[in-house]
């Protein structure tokens, strides 16, 4: 872990590093007191399209940094093609391709022919900025920008429509559809269906019109009153009738009964 802020330019100028206090510097699970850098006089291919301005090879390669390192790089930007933009890319080892750093560098103009881009890694291997080709003019099938629909057929402009406003107070007609007239036979003339529009209120009465009158239905009369004695009432006094008869038969046969059991005391 550092104890102190580590700020170092290369020899040349065209590096610099940042370090800050407290990051821990590691290799392999152990931690280290020493960094390198070294260019790279012949570095790996760069991508279709793209050229590598410079590559550094920051050492122990494999290095870690918890914090994070700032690196500066100063590169000669007459070299860039019009159009094209600067990048930092790391060297995959792993996959043998150079792969763009996220985020990306930020770009500043040093006045002249030289320009720098900083980044921030976590970890050392091969760096360099590398010109990103302008994308080509005119839409294309590639990523983030915009593909231009295929020019179609022009549109002819269509007419003007004006609507046509019914009234609420006039019918609408409705012809109703007629078959088509045979050969040799005449045609009928096809039945119109009128559709006039509900009143609103209550139509006056027209001068030499008279109101059409409503005679009131025979109201048929009221049936005749029940008789007192329906036949519910008939049925309670028959129920009546023989719940007396009943008792008086269970009344009976109590009172001989007793008068057996008398008898017999008497005897």
């Amino acid at each position: 872990m550092l104890l102190n802020d580590v700020n170092a330019w290369s020899p040349q100028k065209d590096i610099y590093i940042n370090i800050s206090t407290g990051t821990k510097m590691l290799l392999n699970g152990e931690p280290i007191d020493e960094l390198n850098v070294v260019p790279v006089a012949s570095p790996p291919d760069a991508p279709s399209g793209s050229h590598i301005l410079a590559a550094f090879d920051f050492t122990p390669s494999g290095a870690t940094f918890e914090s994070g390192v700032e690196i500066t790089i100063v590169y000669n930007k007459s070299t860039v093609a019009a159009g094209d933009t600067v990048a930092i890319a790391f060297y995959n080892v792993s996959a043998s391709a150079w792969q763009y750093i996220t985020p990306p560098a930020s770009t500043t103009d040093l006045g002249g022919d030289m320009a720098a881009a900083t980044f921030t890694v976590t970890h050392f291997t091969v760096y360099g900025p590398l010109t990103v080709p302008a994308p080509p003019p005119g839409p294309y099938q590639g990523p983030f920008y915009y593909i231009a629909p295929p020019p179609g057929p022009t549109t002819a402009a269509q007419p003007s429509l004006t609507p046509i406003t019914t009234p609420i107070s006039s019918p609408i007609t409705t012809p109703a559809s007629s078959p088509a007239a045979s050969p040799g036979l005449s045609p009928t003339a096809s039945p119109v269906t009128t559709i006039s529009p509900a009143p609103t209120s209550a139509p006056e009465e027209e001068e030499g019109m008279k109101a059409p009158t409503f005679e009131p239905t025979n109201t048929p009369a009221a049936p005749a009153a029940l008789n007192a004695h329906s036949d519910t009432d008939e049925g309670t006094d028959w129920i009546r009738i023989v719940l007396i008869i009943v008792w008086s038969i269970v009344a009976l046969l109590g009172l001989g009964l007793i008068l057996k059991v008398i008898i017999q005391r008497l005897k």
